[in-house]
């Protein structure tokens, strides 16, 4: 069972910043078949994005290929002077770095330089702009319509150019997931580590800091300060694993055609490798997912529906404890 307090404050964002959820001491004596297997449900749903199994939905392009085409094209209808610009001043067909003792009066082209170059780069070649030119649906124009377009074009670059410079500021390209950060990201919620795999074996990243006793019930309740269950499989373990030497159905709480099996003893600050593997494969580990900001957030509001909020604290999970609704603890994700 995990324990939050009111008001349960969630932060959200597409890095997936989650510090889950903590739990509550479990008393097991009436704690019957499936009683937390929505819990565990909902639990999963996140933890089937482990392990290099989700990828973003839509794969931002590793350049703005419409701005580079219009680029490309504003180079090749430019003039023989404009390219000479350009130019190595001794070997033609090469690119030069920006010449600041030449053009250093020009401080916004230094600034630009660099996407210039990336556009001049094939025009310059022998015939390179006549392979522009037919590129772009202009194989056959004359002289006079090449200079007759070319203000156009000129003002179709400098917009476009704007346009993405405006865009620049207000979502930098640094703020941006790739799939390899965003995988890290899961990795480090769900399982502690951001280079961890199924199954995770070290309890150490699972859990944060050393019990002061010895058994589930210290490690799987806490506040903000002293929580010590921070990841989604610790709050996995801390609903699903059957606690030695219980005589209920507490292993079957997660999965009730044949239980779990593992026991996490009461001697024991954290359970085993065997027990953490048992409930991670509670969850389908298997199936690939394309996922969004608003996947995650439906994923995370399936948990806080499951949260029972009573008079300033709230529970997720199954529990008997008479003073559990009580306590004053809290998480957030």
């Amino acid at each position: 069972m995990i324990y939050l307090s009111m008001p349960t404050r969630w932060l959200f964002r597409i890095s997936v910043k989650v510090a889950l959820l903590l739990i509550t001491s479990r008393a097991f004596a009436n704690i019957a078949k499936d009683d937390s297997v929505r819990e565990m449900g909902a639990l999963c749903w996140l933890i089937e994005l482990g392990n290099k199994r989700a990828t973003l939905a839509f794969q931002p392009p590793t350049q703005n290929t419409d701005l580079d085409d219009i680029l490309e094209l504003n180079m090749s209808v430019s003039d023989q002077a404009w390219l000479d610009l350009f130019r190595d001043k001794t070997n033609k067909e090469t690119i030069r770095a920006f010449p600041d003792d030449e053009l250093g009066q020009h401080p916004d082209w230094k600034e630009r330089w660099n996407k210039w170059q990336a556009a001049a780069l094939n025009v310059i070649k022998p015939d390179g702009q006549q392979d522009a030119l037919a590129k772009h649906k202009l194989k056959d124009i004359t002289t006079e319509k090449e200079a007759a377009i070319r203000p156009a074009v000129q003002r179709l670059a400098a917009e476009a150019t704007a346009t993405n410079e405006h865009m620049q500021k207000a979502a930098p390209t640094e703020n941006l997931l790739n799939d390899s950060a965003l995988q890290q990201k899961l990795n480090t919620a769900l399982y502690g580590d951001k280079t961890w795999s199924d199954a995770p074996s070290d309890e150490s990243k699972l859990f944060k800091g050393a019990a002061t006793v010895a058994g589930p019930k210290s490690v799987c309740e806490g506040s903000t300060q002293n929580n010590k269950a921070v990841t989604v499989t610790a709050a996995l373990l801390c609903i699903c694993t059957r606690q030695n030497g219980a005589g209920s159905n507490e292993g079957s709480a997660c999965e009730y055609v044949t239980g779990t099996t593992q026991t996490w003893p009461g001697s024991s600050n954290y359970p085993a490798a065997a027990a953490i593997s048992e409930a991670v494969k509670l969850c389908d580990l298997q199936t690939k997912h394309h996922i969004t900001a608003d996947t995650l957030a439906t994923k995370l509001l399936h948990i806080t529906k499951l949260i029972m909020r009573v008079n300033g604290a709230a529970t997720f999970g199954k529990t008997t404890k008479a003073n559990a609704r009580a306590a004053k603890t809290e998480a957030c994700a």
